[in-house]
């Protein structure tokens, strides 16, 4: 038997109705004014569109409110689907999450603090112990590495500012640890509170001041010339000393001359143009063309220390084209200051 047979059977059958179940029968079509007593509006191409009542309803839902849900853009799918209400409710959540996270940087700061004192205590018994052994007491440093970092986010908050400022002592001590990973914590601390946060940093920076900051900051860079090689880590450190100076003097420019001079920053700058790195030779000089438009209380200082001729002199040797160009766009802005015309 072909099996073609047995399809044209069924298939014939069906359309018969004689063996299978038949078609079901459609309605017949509605005429166009059976359509238009319905409701339904059609175009002169004979093509149906939606009801002439949902047309208007639909036309006349975006003024009904006087206020679209920023629809004009795209509908609802572009709004925040809430009433002014449930905003306003969201709005009072938010308030009771920012006091509460205020409340938790307060508590966690605490502990925090609490664990750089004992990373303290632990490391200087310890480099007391075993002054012979430096892998005796590196995991203790290791840890005070690490207490030191977990306070950058009390750093960027005005509520952690202040409970450093009360560890301000502890923290300028650390500036002079024999490890200058140890003192470039601390200076990325204070980069994180002045320079990198919004927070208000000035009730940080005055108790640092008056346990004498700047001049332990100064300490350090001569430290970090000091060193046998150069490292990226100590560069950063550098950079960001510098920034901390920069932000701070141009936030309060009248208290900028009692920085520099505490930190004899002035004469560094100068002497960092003949460093045996090409990369603090750079810092340095962009510090001074920063600084000096910036800052015009740091015009005494650096004509003090004889800026005119040293950046002069500077510009005559071989340098890199950077430094070259810092060291003239400086020289300059001595040159149009009154006292710097006479020098």
């Amino acid at each position: 038997m072909n099996i073609d047979d047995i399809f044209t059977e069924r298939v014939g059958g069906t359309a018969a109705g004689g063996g299978g179940r038949g078609k079901r029968k459609l309605a017949a079509a509605p005429s166009l004014s059976e359509l238009r007593q319905h409701g339904y509006a059609l175009n002169d191409d004979s093509e149906q569109t939606a009801p002439a009542a949902k047309r208007a309803h639909t036309s006349a839902a975006p003024d009904s409110g006087g206020e679209s849900d920023g629809d004009n853009e795209g509908g609802r799918f572009f709004s925040s689907g809430l009433t002014q209400h449930e905003k306003q409710v969201l709005a009072w959540v938010d308030q009771g999450d920012d006091a509460a996270d205020g409340e938790d940087i307060v508590d966690g700061g605490g502990k925090l603090l609490a664990r750089v004192q004992r990373a303290v205590e632990r490391n200087t018994k310890q480099r007391v112990r075993h002054a012979d052994a430096p892998l005796k007491f590196a995991d203790s440093e290791a840890d005070l590495d690490a207490a030191l970092r977990a306070l950058l986010p009390l750093a960027g908050a005005s509520e952690g500012c202040a409970q450093l400022a009360g560890h301000a002592e502890l923290l300028v001590g650390l500036l002079a640890h024999a490890n200058a990973d140890i003192a470039g914590d601390v200076v990325e601390l204070v980069h994180e509170a002045s320079v990198d946060s919004d927070a208000d940093a000035w009730v940080l920076v005055d108790a640092l001041a008056q346990a004498d900051f700047f001049d332990a900051l100064g300490a350090n860079l001569r430290r970090l010339d000091g060193a046998s090689e150069y490292s990226a880590d100590d560069d950063a450190t550098v950079a960001r000393t510098l920034d901390i100076v920069g932000a701070l003097a141009s936030q309060q420019p009248a208290r900028a001359p009692e920085y520099l001079r505490s930190m004899r920053l002035p004469e560094w700058l100068l002497e960092s143009l003949g460093a045996r790195s090409e990369a603090r030779q750079l810092l340095a000089a962009e510090a001074l063309a920063d600084l000096l438009p910036e800052i015009p209380h740091v015009h005494s200082l650096l004509l003090e220390a004889q800026a005119p001729s040293r950046l002069l002199a500077r510009m005559l040797a071989p340098a890199a084209a950077e430094v070259l160009e810092n060291c003239a766009d400086a020289l300059c802005a001595l040159l149009l200051t009154a006292r710097g015309k006479q020098a």
